[in-house]
């Protein structure tokens, strides 16, 4: 196994001389009769040996090379768990322990292979929902991928399979003063456009919902790809909110006026197919077949002619408006903290009820 993986993904995956050693005298292992160590009877392990011992030493490489199978494509998620749950013969596998909180450390995940630099939004447990911390590593990401010359393309997308991103995490919004949400609408919008201003196409591939801040993040993105399961909208009026990460512009720009304000007045969710109908996104393809017609999609970015890309993508970024535009809405968007609709909307949302708005 360890020779394959060494074949395969790298040489950091080597096995060590002395396992070759044992697996050439055929020691492979107490249960067969001699390996490492030996033992009469199964050892006895007493709670006060275990205090002191933090679980994390033991989890955290483990998750972590379960993260670089993923990112490197040399597995799916649901494989990687399964083969680890059959092999090793624990309950879960590292990411249903990341699903169940463990290995959340690192809310965004970055890999590069083949040319591409994946930007995965890991927090799949609250379904990939942005925090100011996760902005701050995206822009980071796109600055490490935009300084490489090995990177031709760079893919945005989600973790597990219900979500491309569900939003800001409102959970930071309650308590802040004005002028601390209109940081919060700057910190989107100076994140999000780092994907305009790179010199790499980039992709955003939905594999799930993309829902306020999620979607907007899309809008910043050059190309715009989703599974036959991606749900879109602009929720945030349910919350007495507004989009405020770029949606106001950029929406319109994208899809027209009318079909803008449906979207951003009513708070309505549309299916993949809808989407594509009015050009949010360019492709829809069959859940099942998704991340592999994404792959066959980038290739064709990967092997294309890089200067005439760059060319292409340099001037359909290009928006003399953009800037005045965003700070309009970061404006907007921090002037509705005066009100009592916004405290409404979000205690209703934490608390699962209707909100009640009565114009205040």
């Amino acid at each position: 196994i360890l020779k394959t993986f060494e074949e395969q993904i790298g040489p950091e995956y080597a096995p060590h001389e002395k396992i070759i050693e044992l697996f050439d005298s055929r020691k492979l292992g107490r249960k067969s009769g001699e390996g490492f160590y030996s033992y009469a009877e199964r050892p006895a392990v007493t709670e006060d040996q275990a205090k002191g011992f933090d679980v994390k030493l033991l989890l955290e490489p483990f998750v972590k090379e379960a993260e670089k199978l993923f990112n490197e494509a040399v597995a799916t998620v649901e494989d990687i768990d399964i083969a680890m749950k059959l092999g090793a013969n624990i309950p879960k596998g590292p990411f249903e322990m990341i699903k169940a909180g463990l290995g959340e450390e690192k809310p965004v995940l970055t890999g590069k292979a083949d040319g591409v630099y994946k930007i995965t939004l890991n927090r799949p447990s609250k379904l990939n929902s942005m925090t100011l911390e996760m902005l701050g590593l995206i822009s980071e990401a796109v600055d490490e991928a935009s300084a490489d010359p090995d990177v031709k393309a760079i893919l945005v997308t989600g973790a597990g399979d219900r979500a491309f991103c569900a939003g800001a995490d409102v959970s930071q919004f309650p308590g802040l003063s004005v002028e601390e949400a209109r940081k919060v609408s700057k910190a989107g919008h100076n994140a999000f456009k780092k994907f305009m201003e790179t010199p790499k196409p980039v992709v955003a591939a939905v594999n799930g919902y993309a829902l306020g801040g999620g979607n907007e993040l899309i809008l910043f993105c050059d190309l715009r790809v989703a599974s036959d399961k991606a749900r879109f909208s602009q929720p945030e009026v349910s919350l007495g909110l507004m989009p405020g990460w770029g949606g106001t512009y950029l929406l319109k720009k994208i899809v027209g006026k009318m079909e803008a304000n449906d979207l951003i007045m009513t708070g309505r969710r549309i299916n993949a197919d809808e989407a594509k109908s009015m050009g949010l996104v360019s492709q829809v393809y069959p859940a099942a077949e998704f991340d592999a017609k994404v792959k066959e999609y980038l290739q064709a970015l990967v092997n294309g002619p890089q200067k005439s890309l760059k060319a292409m993508k340099k001037l359909s970024a290009s928006d003399v408006n953009l800037d005045a535009a965003l700070d309009a809405e970061a404006d907007a968007f921090a002037d509705l903290w005066n009100y009592g609709e916004l405290i409404e909307g979000i205690d209703a949302f934490n608390n699962r009820r209707k909100p009640v708005f009565k114009g205040e």
